[in-house]
């Protein structure tokens, strides 16, 4: 198989790469040139690697220079909106065999319902993201989620017949190699004793992550298969709220040697008030957005790794590769000084309510 990878060196696209070679396909792969080490063992194994910015089409062209002017599939796991996939489409149509465009769980409607997404569910028009209704990281996932929408529906609009396509919608992907360090954000500071901000709802949401080797054998599972123009649910079995998800990666954590460890304290804060003071933060909001498998499972034979044989590996590779800042300390102080301010004005008006005898 004669694969083309827009991206591949990072998280699932490097361990989609890694399966290919070992299953000794041909492989290349447009990447902007952010992980030389990689790209160089990569290269040293058989793969062509072609720099490029995906977002000038005539840069994107030269993967299609002669004398390459085929790819039995086409993987685009770079694609943020649908400029970019209506670009690739005018690109490979009648030059591949199967466009494969990785999309995300973001593109459903409303992130708080209870019951999980089947594929036919989803929305693909765009959201408003006015200053009036989203601010802060609550703004950037409302655009990350209006561009993963406009991405399937350039492709669903325009391929025709001349593009077989499958769209993958993966939940939040963790595992080692994670460049995001998503799970390290909370496990450095459980490690350090720190407090952590969780979004208050009346109950903890719902967190449903998938195993990054298990988007990867996904990915080559639609690969073997062929084109069927359909959108997958890529998400494990697990989902669990919040606090549980923290505790478990606290009983991950090594305790410093004659130290007793630190309990988990959680600070609950209103999403409005984490959008207004931080440009950034885990994907993890004051939501549940939860989807439903069982296509995948039917088609594919999927079967997520559970949550509690993946995490423990994640939070191993994070304790040796992530550094914990030498300024810790003051970055965690500084990052909660606010929400603890907004406590202790709380704390303050419920006694004052207590002592003139309302209920507060």
């Amino acid at each position: 198989m004669k694969a083309l990878i827009l991206g591949g060196t990072s998280l699932y696209g490097r361990r989609l790469v890694e399966k290919l070679l070992a299953e000794g396909h041909e492989i290349t792969i447009f990447t902007r040139g952010n992980n030389k080490p990689l790209e160089d063992e990569f290269a040293a194994a058989g793969v062509k690697i072609i720099h490029g910015d995906r977002t000038k089409v005539a840069e994107l062209a030269t993967v299609l220079a002669e004398p390459v002017d085929h790819y039995d599939v086409v993987l685009d796991n770079t694609a943020m909106g649908g400029e970019d996939v209506s670009s690739a489409v005018d690109l490979f149509k009648g030059k591949t065999g199967h466009y494969i465009l990785c999309s995300s769980v973001a593109v459903y409607p409303d992130w708080n319902r209870a019951a999980p997404y089947r594929e036919d569910e989803a929305d693909l028009d765009l959201v408003s993201t006015t200053p009036d209704e989203y601010t802060g990281v609550k703004k950037w996932i409302a655009s990350y989620a209006n561009g993963k929408r406009g991405a399937e529906k350039a492709l669903i609009t325009n391929a025709g017949d001349d593009l077989p396509y499958t769209i993958l919608r993966p939940a939040v992907i963790e595992g080692p190699n994670d460049h995001t360090e998503r799970t390290w954000y909370f496990a450095q500071r459980l490690q350090q004793g720190a407090s952590v901000i969780l979004p208050r709802a009346d109950k903890f949401p719902l967190s449903q992550h998938v195993f990054v080797d298990d988007v990867a054998n996904f990915a080559y599972a639609v690969m073997q298969a062929g084109p069927n123009n359909k959108a997958y649910n890529i998400a494990g079995d697990d989902a669990v709220e919040l606090s549980d998800y923290l505790e478990t990666i606290h009983t991950l954590l090594p305790t410093p040697e004659g130290a007793s460890k630190k309990p988990v304290t959680i600070i609950p804060v209103e999403q409005d008030f984490v959008d207004a003071r931080m440009d950034s933060f885990p994907p993890f909001f004051d939501y549940s957005l939860c989807v439903d498998n069982s296509a995948a499972k039917a088609d594919y034979g999927f079967s997520p790794t559970k949550m509690s044989d993946w995490l423990p590996a994640t939070i191993a590779w994070e304790l040796e590769h992530c550094k914990i800042p030498e300024d810790a300390a003051a970055i965690y102080d500084a990052e909660l000084s606010p929400f603890l301010a907004k406590k202790a004005d709380e704390d303050a008006e419920v006694e004052a309510a207590a002592a003139s005898g309302h209920d507060a």
